[in-house]
């Protein structure tokens, strides 16, 4: 099958449920009353401010494309900028907790989740990405892969484990993530 034919396979789908979906103001609204239970319980749990902005912020991109459901660009881009902004205040957090607790195991083993969960986030929130298959996609996941082994032979090296288990351990790991990410094939 083409791509062509891949892509207005897609579109037909993602047309069939325009019928049962809420009008755009309808669903722009329960997002916006959602936003404010989520501010409201931040704001009563007294949480610090960074905590509370990535919370809010993986609150947000959480219930977007689950409340959310026009397909157009405007929305798409929104979802990006949303999970941008979510990976840059995780990413200045964790160069924030670097300087103030070094490269500790617990930190790697953040890097890891966050690879990982970024990535499934992603796909939740932009679903054209789990089936795109360009260079720059291909590109993304050997750099991201790449960086999940390094993670993990250092979290590996913290908790003391021998040299050649952790590169060994690490080759496999990065392999299944490698893998995970990887674009599925479109139905």
């Amino acid at each position: 099958m083409s791509e062509e034919a891949e892509e207005l396979k897609f579109e037909v789908l993602e047309r069939i449920e325009d019928a049962y979906r809420l009008p755009i103001s309808i669903q722009i609204f329960l997002l916006l009353i959602a936003e404010m239970i989520l501010f409201g319980i931040l704001y009563g749990l007294y949480i610090a401010l960074p905590e509370a902005l990535i919370v809010f912020l993986l609150g947000t991109a959480i219930m977007y494309p689950i409340i959310i459901k026009v397909r157009n660009f405007l929305s798409e881009l929104i979802a990006v900028v949303i999970y941008g902004c979510l990976m840059s205040s995780v990413g200045y957090y964790l160069f924030y907790k670097v300087h103030t607790g070094g490269l500790t195991k617990e930190f790697w083993m953040l890097v890891i989740f966050v690879l990982v969960f970024g990535v499934e986030l992603f796909h939740h929130m932009y679903e054209k990405a789990k089936t795109l298959r360009t260079t720059s996609v291909y590109i993304v996941d050997i750099i991201l892969t790449v960086i999940f082994f390094a993670a993990s032979f250092m979290f590996l090296r913290t908790i003391n484990v021998n040299m050649v288990w952790s590169a060994l351990v690490s080759v496999a790991v990065a392999l299944l993530y490698a893998y995970a990410i990887f674009p599925e094939k479109p139905y």
